[in-house]
């Protein structure tokens, strides 16, 4: 520890005992502050951030070479109204002090002292769950009030919703790391990016645990996307429940038993996207169904009529976007209100909507089965442009930088700018069909293929690299270090700029595939096969 870290007191943190906070009255510890000898004097003032917590005495000074101790203080009946008026179970000391440095120069430096209360209270709801009896006793993980899931923040122990990504406490304080992977692409743009290398691939669980061994009763998934630290996922058998999933994504237990569809999400350009604290599905019946993320329960549906093939993408906090498909070349793009489930607007199509759409900067853009694009504005569903480009779309638009990617059924990959749909280049990728949605990274596309993974100039439009692993079917991950793919058999598959491709790990054992994109959250990887099984991956192992 150097001159300017080392702390002149014994203690960071102070944990009151259960007894104490049980009986009431005053509980006091003591902090021991030294000054070193040959830095001169130690001056320290503490302020607290808490009415019942204090410092006795809150400025004072110990002569070098000295020690003093000083009083900490919590008023147990005040702390307990407080925390029943819905204030956070800690409090900070909040010490300045100064004292010459090695050099002889006196320096002034903060820290803090935390004290913890031993109760846990609810975040969402403000009321206290628990006080335990005893040394070692675990808080709640679910509010017995309004049933709020709870984690404890992992460097003050303060209980959070699984919603937040940060503390109450404060923002400093991590609770989960990587953005939520809220969509088709882990975002309404589609951009597909991981924030860490991934590297090769460890089964950490897998559902169903066995495989099915009559083949209708093998599950056809959606879409998987993750949020909250769950993963989420519809699925459908060839007979039986139409099931949505939320698993925790590191030991794959159910967090709620799976809420049971009236009609299945399309398991191969389905799936279901996060707004808020709601899931929302669109399902093949016409119905868009939305639910408690962290409960498990209806909040609401409503039938739209049609059909809904593509996933529902988020616009913000208050809207989601839904494709539909009416008659045989005809369509619509509704706009509902997460509130609820009401028509903000509908846009009427030419063509069928069979693929999710995109949005970005206020615009949404949406492909139809006569190989036609359309853009309207998010706020207002006025139509911005039309394009008609290729026979027909296996894809999702990806939208980055001002700049739509839309991969057609005839192997063509075109750029179009965002506001007036003009486009910019139009380029073949591997003269077959673009099976899947592209992903962006800082400079190329990386698009999937009936061949394989094409590597493409995001300016130019021109292949740079291409690999023989075809099909390649569901979106791939951009990571720091290069593109995760699933190609043939299910095998997963790493590229590299300018690098031979490196296996990371086998989903399949042979025959499937996987045909739904993907899901990253935190060095985890989430993989749905045609097998039926849904993997979770650790993706850091060494190559």
């Amino acid at each position: 520890m150097t001159d300017s870290d080392e702390l002149p007191w014994n203690s960071m943190s102070i944990k009151l005992p259960a007894e104490a906070f049980v009986s009431g009255g005053f509980f006091d510890e003591q902090l021991r502050f030294a000054a070193r000898v040959g830095r001169g004097a130690l001056r320290v003032t503490a302020k607290s951030s808490e009415p019942w917590l204090s410092i006795v005495p809150q400025s004072f000074a110990v002569a070098a070479g000295g020690i003093m101790d000083a009083d900490v203080v919590v008023d147990v009946s005040a702390a307990r109204r407080m925390v029943e008026g819905g204030r956070p179970p800690l409090g900070e000391l909040h010490i300045e002090f100064t004292q010459q440095n090695s050099a002889g120069v006196r320096v002034e430096q903060t820290a803090s002292v935390s004290v913890h209360l031993p109760v846990a209270v609810c975040p969402s709801c403000k009321k206290v769950l628990h006080i335990p009896s005893h040394l070692g006793a675990k808080p709640p993980t679910v509010c017995m009030h309004c049933f709020e899931r709870l984690r404890p923040c992992p460097q003050c122990g303060v209980l959070n919703t699984w919603r937040v990504r940060t503390c109450l406490v404060s923002p400093n304080h991590i609770i989960r790391a990587s953005e939520d992977w809220v969509t088709l692409g882990g975002n309404s743009s589609h951009t597909g990016i991981a924030d860490v290398p991934l590297g090769a691939g460890a089964l950490i669980w897998q559902y169903p645990v066995t495989l099915h061994t009559n083949p209708l009763r093998r599950l056809q998934w959606s879409s998987v996307i993750t949020a909250f630290g769950v993963v989420y996922a519809a699925s459908t058998p060839g007979d039986g429940e139409h099931l949505l999933h939320a698993f925790d994504v590191e030991s794959g237990t159910p967090v709620w038993e799976p809420y049971v569809l009236p009609a299945p999400v399309h398991p191969d350009r389905g799936g279901v996207c996060v707004v808020g604290d709601l899931i929302v599905a669109g399902l093949v019946s016409g119905s868009v169904v939305a639910v408690d993320a962290i409960r498990g329960t209806r909040r609401w549906m409503v039938d739209i009529g049609g059909s809904v093939y593509g996933s529902v993408i988020p616009l913000n906090n208050e809207a989601v976007a839904v494709p539909v498909a009416d008659g045989i070349h005809t369509g619509r793009l509704v706009v509902l209100t997460t509130d609820g489930g009401r028509i903000r607007y509908e846009v009427p199509m030419s063509g069928r909507p069979e693929c999710t759409p995109a949005a970005h900067n206020n615009v949404v853009v949406v492909h139809d089965d006569t190989g036609g694009v359309l853009a309207i504005n998010a706020s207002t569903g006025a139509t911005l442009w039309y394009t008609q480009l290729a026979d027909s779309f296996d894809a999702a638009p990806v939208v980055n930088d001002g700049i739509v990617y839309c991969g057609g059924h005839d192997g063509i990959l075109r750029a179009l700018v965002l506001e007036t749909g003009e486009v910019i280049w139009q380029s073949p990728v591997l003269g077959g069909a673009i099976t899947g949605t592209p992903s962006i990274a800082d400079s190329v596309l990386a698009v999937p293929t009936v061949e394989g993974l094409c590597l493409v100039s995001r300016e130019t439009g021109q292949p740079v690299q291409r690999t023989s692993r075809g099909p390649v079917r569901a979106q791939p991950i951009v990571a720091p270090d290069g593109f995760l793919f699933a190609g043939k058999d299910a095998r997963l598959h790493r590229l590299a700029a300018g690098m031979a491709v490196d296996d990371v790990y086998d989903a399949g054992g042979g025959g499937p595939q996987v045909s739904v994109p993907m899901a990253y959250a935190d060095g985890n990887v989430y993989v749905a096969t045609t097998r039926g099984v849904l993997h979770a991956l650790r993706m850091t192992g060494v190559l």
